[in-house]
């Protein structure tokens, strides 16, 4: 799948992955932010720094969270397969 149809894509909402996908727009956002607030830039400036500092921070923090409460799914075929064992 390319990028464009990523971009444009909108996941099914039972899809185990949709509020991962979701969080994973927002930190693709920020990013594209600061890539773009970065190529304006003739030099460096305090004042750009921080702004893209800020954004940075935010999408690392949501990726952060994205880790500890979106990705943590279980198999459960894996423990059907275990329960059939003990059978």
């Amino acid at each position: 799948m390319s990028d464009k149809n990523l971009e444009t894509h909108q996941p099914d909402p039972a899809w185990d992955y949709y509020l991962a996908w979701h969080s994973l727009q927002y930190v693709k956002s920020k990013i594209e932010q600061c890539l773009t607030l970065m190529s304006k830039q003739n030099f460096g400036s305090a004042s750009a720094d921080e702004e893209m500092i800020a954004l940075l921070e935010s999408a690392r923090n949501k990726t952060g969270e994205i880790i500890t409460s979106e990705l943590i799914f279980t198999d459960d075929d894996d423990e059907l397969d275990e329960d059939d064992d003990t059978a």
